[in-house]
Formats: C-alpha cells, sequence, structure tokens
C-alpha cells in the first residue's frame, strides 16, 4: 500500500474516522494499518489506561474481549512490568500471519494465516510478494492476490481473487480463521469442504473445523492459495 498509494502502515485516527470529531486531535492511539487500533502505555504507575474506540466493534487482540465502539474505555494494566499493550483489531479486517523467522527470509513461507473479522463493512487484504532483491516486479515479476470478506445474513463469505503476476512465490496454502462464526458447512466455488475435528499441521487437503479460540466461536478452513476461491460459510 505504501508503494502504491504512499499511504503508510501508521495513520492518525482522522485518517480512519473522519466524522468522528472525539479523534480529531487524539495523539495518544493511532491506527496501525487498516485493522488495528493501538494506545501505548507512557504512564509511569498507570494501572488503569483510557482508550477511545471510535464506532463500531473492536476486539481485544490479546484478551479476546469483543467491545462496542463510540466510547473510551478503562483498560487495566500491569504497572510493573509494562507488558499490556492495549491492541484493538477492527471488526471487518483481515490480518495475515506467518510462523515466527529469526530474521527476514529463513526459510519459505508456505503456508500465511489470515484472520478474518467479518462484519457489515467489507474486509479487504492484499497478499503481496516478489523477489525481494531487484526492480524486477516493474516488468511484472510479481505476485498480488487480494481478498476480501464480508458477513452475510447467514455467516459469512470470503473472496479470494485469482493472483496477478508472473512471480511464482512458496506460498501453497492459506489458513483462513473465521471469527464470530460456527460454521456448519462450507463450500469453496461451490463444492462443500469436509468438516473434520481439526486441521492436520501443513496438510494440503481443503477442510474446514468449528471450533473456539480467544475471541470466542471460530470456523478454521484450509485453501490453495494460488487460484481463485469464492468460500461461502453457513
Amino acid at each position: 500500500m505504501a508503494t502504491e498509494t504512499g499511504v503508510g502502515i501508521a495513520r492518525p485516527l482522522l485518517w480512519a474516522f473522519p466524522d468522528d470529531p472525539r479523534v480529531a486531535d487524539a495523539t495518544d492511539a493511532w491506527m496501525f494499518g487498516d485493522a488495528f487500533l493501538v494506545s501505548p502505555v507512557v504512564q509511569q504507575g498507570e494501572s488503569e489506561h483510557s482508550v477511545y474506540l471510535p464506532a463500531g466493534t473492536w476486539y481485544d487482540y490479546f484478551r479476546g474481549a469483543k467491545i462496542d465502539g463510540g466510547k473510551t474505555i478503562r483498560y487495566s494494566v500491569d504497572p510493573q512490568t509494562w507488558k499490556d499493550i492495549p491492541l484493538f483489531v477492527r471488526q471487518g479486517s483481515i490480518v495475515a500471519s506467518q510462523p515466527v523467522q529469526d530474521y527476514v527470509d529463513q526459510k519459505p513461507a508456505t503456508e500465511v494465516t489470515l484472520d478474518v473479522f467479518p462484519g457489515p463493512r467489507q474486509a479487504a487484504f492484499v497478499f503481496y510478494e516478489d523477489d525481494g532483491n531487484t526492480y524486477a516486479y516493474e516488468k511484472g515479476a510479481y505476485y498480488r492476490q487480494p481478498i476480501t470478506s464480508v458477513a452475510t445474513a447467514r455467516g459469512a463469505q470470503v473472496q479470494i481473487e485469482a493472483p496477478q503476476g508472473a512471480y511464482q512465490p512458496a506460498l501453497r496454502t492459506y489458513v483462513v480463521r473465521v471469527h464470530g462464526i460456527r460454521a456448519s458447512a462450507v463450500t469453496a466455488n461451490g463444492s462443500s469442504l469436509p468438516a473434520v475435528e481439526q486441521l492436520p499441521e501443513g496438510g494440503a487437503r481443503s477442510a474446514f473445523a468449528a471450533g473456539n479460540d480467544r475471541f470466542g466461536v471460530v470456523t478454521t478452513l484450509r485453501i490453495p492459495a494460488g487460484q481463485a476461491s469464492n468460500i461461502t460459510l453457513q
């Protein structure tokens, strides 16, 4: 996004919520990308931290609580360790992650996890990769795959578009965790995915599992990355 639009990853709240007068002069919190609101604790000895959450639904990223926005909350923190980081993810977001590495390109990322928080506002994310070393991307040697999601009356829809560009990454599969939904049926491109108790580590077969995590109910599925997929959860 920084390359394509010039927009950086750290943004004032006013950028995301221009119609909210309470964030016009906010300097104690900001958006980190489209998904996260962060409000660091900087006052020594503070045991409760005030955080204003704009209108909408938010999830405490580390503790899992679901919070209605449009108000200021009091967030308990440990004044001795300063390990608490008030971090909230906005409903209508897709957050990507991969296994921890000790340094860049330690090993190829063959699988990426997408945490989807569907809501009435469309969530959007673009997976992008190139060789990281040359300017070949300027001549089309890149991999770019848009992904969107939205809540529906019966569940959620996740749309993975066909990848663009000539670059072939190590990526083979997505693990998609759709939060707030315990699906009884999942289809991809019109075909039903088999239900399993738990997705096997590193498996290649498309399947889904319904369960719970710190955010509540969740449906997790594995899907091939290098193709278009229209996924319906009910």
